[in-house]
Parts: C-alpha cells; sequence; structure tokens
C-alpha cells in the first residue's frame, strides 16, 4: 500500500499523489521537524524548514523565491534521506518528482526549467554554507564567513 496519513488528518498516495490531498500547513510542519543531514551534525540541529528558508534567501532571482522556499516540501512527507541512500532506491526519485509537481500545482508555484536551475544553484551554496556551519571538520576561517552570510 502506498498510501500515508498527514497531520492534517487526510491522507496522500504517493503512487498516484493529488492536488486536493495536499496541505500546506501539514507538509511545513513536517519540514520544520525534520533534520536535514540525517540528524548527524556535529553543532545545532538544522531543519529542513530551515534549509528552505536559506535557499529562498540566496535565490538571485525573486521569481525564484516561492520555488527556492517549496522545493523540499516533499520532505515533509517522504523524510529528507541522505543523497547516497536515494542513489540506492531507484523508484525514489520519481515518487519525489511526482509529489513535487503536484505540490507546486496545489500551491501555484511556477517552475520553469530557468527557475528551477536558479534554485538548484541556490540549493548548492546553501549546502555549501550548512557544511561550514553544521560540521566541526570544516575550515574556521570559513566558517566564519558562512556565519557572516546568514546572519
Amino acid at each position: 500500500m502506498s498510501i500515508i496519513k498527514i497531520r492534517s488528518g487526510s491522507y496522500i498516495d504517493l503512487a498516484n499523489p493529488k492536488i486536493e490531498d495536499i496541505n500546506f500547513a501539514s507538509l511545513v510542519h513536517g519540514i520544520s521537524e525534520e533534520g536535514r543531514y540525517a540528524n548527524q551534525v556535529q553543532y545545532r540541529r538544522c531543519s529542513v524548514a530551515e534549509h528552505s528558508i536559506l535557499v529562498s534567501y540566496l535565490v538571485k532571482n525573486d521569481k525564484a523565491r516561492l520555488l527556492g522556499l517549496a522545493h523540499d516540501l516533499t520532505e515533509g512527507v517522504l523524510r529528507d534521506l541522505p543523497s547516497p541512500l536515494k542513489k540506492l532506491l531507484p523508484d525514489y526519485e520519481q515518487i519525489e518528482d511526482n509529489l513535487a509537481e503536484v505540490i507546486f500545482k496545489a500551491l501555484k508555484v511556477k517552475k520553469t526549467p530557468d527557475l528551477f536551475r536558479t534554485v538548484k544553484v541556490a540549493d548548492g551554496e546553501a549546502y555549501n554554507l550548512e557544511r561550514f556551519i553544521f560540521f566541526k571538520d570544516e575550515d574556521k576561517k570559513q566558517r566564519k564567513e558562512a556565519f557572516k552570510i546568514v546572519r
């Protein structure tokens, strides 16, 4: 069975998600409670919601900011799986992409190839900043610079 009950009490069929099943508050709650990096950080925990806010802040195109905020909303249901694990699950990417498309339609978020590329660049920048903020073994000077950017 591919159906999950979400916080709002509604259900999402992961094999066939529908717009009417999307509950924004439930997704946001999910990403606010979901830790990045499998919760294996060495400093304070970073939630997927915090990461999404950082991505929207780093996006250079105002039209892409909402997509930056929404880009990981699927993780409110599917969890934040580390990339090495995602690569071992061949169906995962398709399930995530299908759910993302439905979420974007439900929230009326535009996802053009150009906007998506802009968000992917900001997502990579956020990853680099987070690496220096949340892991001890990174260069201390770069860590200080990363803190300046996010403050």
